[in-house]
């Protein structure tokens, strides 16, 4: 089973306009709404697949209440430890005349320490049928330096191997904790940076 987790999810909205104009006023046909977080991308990906994979992640008030019910109707397997505060969304403008996406994401929430304890008990109890963990996306301000390092050595600790995909200082201190794999994570042209 691939195991991923999701740091920062989001409610990802996308609208498409015919063009883009800076200031303007636009109209657009009813956007699209769906769960997501670098994590979250991996999991959908590989059960599209037919993967065995199961996503962990945080959900929060009434955008965590979108988020969830999107991701249970997506039918990828997954455990959402419940967080008080608001998932955060991430919109993304698409610009059909330029071929182009223009993307504002919020910065997200950091969870309490007794919110992260309960994304990392679900993590333990589920390590133990993973063949991998992947840990991708950003990590919201203020979260406690300690957290990726931490969740690298859950992962060493149960011999599976650890897959992070972030960036900034959080990906260094992934290197230094030993992550088995470290990738910088990067927005692509049309897609969503988590």
């Amino acid at each position: 089973m691939i195991l991923t987790v999701t740091p920062n999810p989001a409610l990802d909205l996308t609208w498409q306009v015919d063009r883009l104009v800076a200031g303007g006023t636009h109209r657009a046909e009813t956007g699209a709404s769906r769960a997501g977080g670098k994590g979250l991308n991996v999991a959908r990906v590989a059960h599209a697949e037919g993967a065995s994979v199961l996503a962990l992640t945080t959900a929060g008030g009434p955008v965590g209440a979108e988020f969830a019910a999107e991701l249970t109707a997506s039918g990828v397997p997954h455990v959402l430890v419940p967080v008080v505060a608001d998932t955060r969304r991430s919109i993304a403008l698409v610009d059909e005349a330029a071929g182009d996406t223009t993307i504002v994401n919020e910065r997200g929430v950091n969870p309490s320490d007794a919110e992260w304890g309960g994304l990392l008990a679900e993590i333990v109890d589920r390590l133990p049928g993973a063949a991998v963990l992947v840990i991708s996306g950003s990590i919201p301000p203020g979260a406690p330096e300690s957290l990726v390092p931490m969740l690298v050595a859950v992962g060493a600790d149960a011999r599976v191997p650890v897959i992070v995909d972030t960036s900034g200082p959080a990906l260094l201190r992934a290197a230094d904790a030993g992550a088995t794999v470290q990738t910088q994570c990067r927005r692509t042209r049309r897609g969503h940076r988590h």
